[in-house]
């Protein structure tokens, strides 16, 4: 369920440029619910890498930098699913491209683009 509102919210939201994502990022930082779920959407579809985010940003509380530094050791998840490429067809998009795009503003990657 989680995973097919946060599908929606990608596609209705997908030219929404980085630093809005960023924005949002740090309003949920501080609930453990909607970080969660949030956390796989930006590893699985939008291929940031939502740990760095967390640990660099400085308006993100030590409380949620820890629990990411105890959570996440290896670092969170990617778009290494085939799930993922069979997504983005299916709304006609490239999943390349948009992680290019973000890379161009500022967005720490968990892919190669």
């Amino acid at each position: 369920m989680m995973r097919s509102l946060m599908n929606h919210f990608f596609f209705v939201w997908k030219d929404l440029h980085y630093q809005y994502w960023l924005k949002i990022i740090r309003q949920i930082a501080d609930n453990s619910l909607a970080r969660f779920g949030f956390i796989i959407f930006c590893g699985f579809t939008l291929a940031i890498d939502i740990k760095k985010v967390i640990l660099e940003d400085e308006y993100i509380s030590d409380s949620v930098k820890q629990y990411f530094n105890t959570s996440f050791v290896r670092g969170t998840p990617g778009p290494d699913s085939p799930f993922v490429e069979e997504m983005f067809k299916k709304h006609g998009m490239e999943a390349t491209t948009m992680w290019k795009r973000f890379q161009e503003e500022g967005a720490p990657m968990k892919v190669d683009v």
